[in-house]
């Protein structure tokens, strides 16, 4: 069986986080088609797409390992510390569970240096179920700044390779 396409999209004005996180510095969504044998609540959903280790691509592992050593100095919560919380079953999920309706849920942090949010926002095309992945960003400070441009060009490929390792 092939993979699932996952294709970039424009950001849906639906999602729950597109009204209500503002400032926002950026934004980008991406598109999956969901398999209809095996039908997901918006927790389940959640959990397969960010709550398993096993769902990032291998080099997430990489670069979460050298972000930590790079963002420890400034006080930024590091990636083995929100994944000890995983393992002590304080969170469904790698990021905090913020709100949930049917067919949306809203993940996120927020930090001294920034804030984001993740909207997991499903629909239905003639009944072939769609996820739609958006990631809204607000900078507080310079170094929410340069982090964020630090892991720009990682975050695209990250978030498409976890939707097709985790979905399709």
């Amino acid at each position: 069986m092939a993979k699932r396409k996952v294709t970039a999209v424009d950001v849906p004005t639906e999602a729950l986080a597109h009204h209500a996180f503002d400032p926002v510095h950026y934004t980008d969504a991406f598109h999956i088609t969901l398999a209809t044998d095996r039908p997901m609540g918006m927790a389940e959903l959640a959990h397969h797409l960010f709550g398993k280790k096993e769902s990032f691509p291998i080099y997430v592992g990489w670069l979460l390992y050298l972000r930590d050593i790079l963002v420890k100095p400034f006080n930024i919560k590091t990636a083995s510390e929100v994944n000890r919380d995983m393992d002590q079953g304080d969170r469904a999920t790698f990021f905090e569970l913020l709100q949930e309706t049917e067919n949306e849920i809203v993940l996120g942090e927020d930090d001294g240096h920034l804030d984001f949010r993740v909207s997991m926002l499903k629909s239905y095309d003639k009944g072939q179920p769609n996820l739609i992945v958006t990631t809204f960003v607000r900078c507080h400070n310079l170094v929410g700044r340069i982090y964020f441009a630090a892991i720009k060009p990682f975050h695209k490929r990250i978030i498409m390779g976890t939707m097709r390792k985790a979905l399709g």
